[in-house]
Formats: structure tokens, sequence, C-alpha cells
């Protein structure tokens, strides 16, 4: 028995396939956790999921792009020109990937490592973490999840202060665990900035560089620019699959790294 984590897929089907192989994965035996982003810019955002949703021993944590792919299937948002999901959203079984997506975590955790999307920003303990991402899960599997997602998307004053209360407060953190990747030292983001981190503005750091790690190893992804580093206490593992490079999965066990090269972008 082994369990694994995955970096973004991106609809990279064949790739993810060729992955599997290297991992030699038993899917009655052996876990596999991924970092979110199964979907978009790559051409088989279905089956991708499909394949997730049909395992016993897969899950996922929530990325950016499911967040969006949700918001464009509940009407609240709509593909934009280089998005790849229409074949996703037309599925006769959309409703059932959906269902399934939208009841997924933001953060998990797996024999001893915390697994998210994005980051976690400097102020927050795992304790407080944990907690928030409950909050988020906790809107996003309700009767408002629409508007609580059109919220999120739309939320341009971003702002993260102690005293942020209920809808509010989970809309800022719905977005540090799906888009983080640089801030200040008093935890202010900078979405927007997508490159390596040797070029981050002026004031900004790679948020694992800010936080005190208690105690877990944390794995995340969202940082293609980044790709595939290890760090103490840090690993990411968006090797940039989404963009033609590698697929990256790290095994928990003895912490070894396996990728796979790029089938469908070439």
């Amino acid at each position: 028995m082994a369990s694994f984590v995955i970096g973004d897929v991106h609809g990279c089907y064949r790739t993810l396939v060729s992955l599997l192989g290297a991992l030699n994965y038993r899917p009655e035996v052996d876990t596999i956790w991924m970092v979110g982003d199964l979907v978009n810019r790559g051409p088989d955002s279905l089956a991708v999921t499909r394949w997730a949703v049909d395992q016993v021993n897969v899950d996922t944590v929530l990325g950016n792009h499911e967040l969006f792919l949700l918001a464009c299937a509940w009407g609240v948002a709509k593909p934009r020109e280089h998005d790849d999901l229409d074949a996703f959203l037309e599925a006769e079984d959309c409703s059932r990937l959906v269902n399934w997506l939208q009841r997924r975590p933001l953060l998990a955790e797996q024999e001893g490592h915390m697994i998210v999307h994005g980051g976690l920003l400097p102020q927050w303990t795992l304790g407080n973490a944990r907690a928030l991402a409950r909050e988020v899960e906790n809107h996003l599997r309700s009767p408002d999840a629409a508007d609580f997602l059109q919220g999120v998307l739309n939320d341009h004053d971003w702002r993260w202060e102690q005293n942020l209360r209920g809808g509010e407060r989970a809309r800022a953190a719905a977005r540090v665990f799906t888009s983080l990747r640089t801030c200040r030292p008093d935890g202010v983001p900078c979405f927007l900035f997508t490159g390596p981190p040797e070029e981050a503005p002026r004031s900004y750091q790679p948020w694992y560089k800010l936080r005190k790690n208690d105690h877990s190893k944390i794995l995340f992804g969202h940082w293609a620019a980044l790709g595939h580093r290890r760090f103490s206490g840090y690993e990411s593992l968006d090797s940039g699959c989404g963009w033609g490079g590698d697929l990256t999965a790290l095994r928990i066990e003895d912490g070894t790294v396996f990728q796979a090269k790029n089938l469908d972008f070439s």
C-alpha cells in the first residue's frame, strides 16, 4: 500500500495515465491525493475528472480552476476564450461530476502531510487553516453556493483582517487556499503575479518563506513557474503540465518523486 500526491493535471489525461504507470498504481490498495486544478487548459478535463470520481481511493483538494468550473456550471460565470471546458459542461454526466467537486475539501491531511492548492497566509496557524477551510467548504455545499462563489470570483477589494466574519471571511480564505503565490509579511497577497519567485514584485515573497510551519509538511500546487521544488517543510508539485511541462507525483512514505513527460501537448 502506498500514498501518492499528484500535481496539477489540467486536463492532461494521457499524461496522467502515463504517470500512473510509472507509479505502478494499484487502485484497489494505493491512495492518491491531487493538489487541485484537475481541469482546464489541457484537452480532456472530462476524462480526468471522470477517472478521479470513479476511483475508490482518489481524492482532491479544490483549486482555482475547479472553483471557476463550478461557477460556470452554476451559471454565475462564463468560460473565457482560452478555457477548455465546453465538453465538460455539455457532458450528460456533468451534474454528477459537479456534485462530486462541490464536496471536495480545500485542505487535506495524509500521513503527516498537509495538502493545499495555493497556500496559507503567514499569520495562519494550521489550526486556523483547518477551521477556515471548513468554513469555505460549508459555504460551497450550501444552497447559496452559487452566490458565494460569484462573490469569491468578483471580490476585487480583497482584504484579510482578524475581525472578518461570516461570508466575507470565507470568501477571502477561499482566494488564499486556491490562488496564493506571493504576499507581503503582513499577509497582503499579490494574486496577479504568476512568474518565478525570483521576479516577485518588490516587498512580496513566496508565502512559504513568510510563515512558520507548525509541524506538518505542506504540499501545494498552483505555481507552474515555480515548478517542482522541495524546501524545508514544503514541496511544490506543479511542474507546468497545463503548459506542456511534466506531471509530478510524490510518494509520501519515502519522498520519492515521479515524473511523466507531457503527452497531451506533443
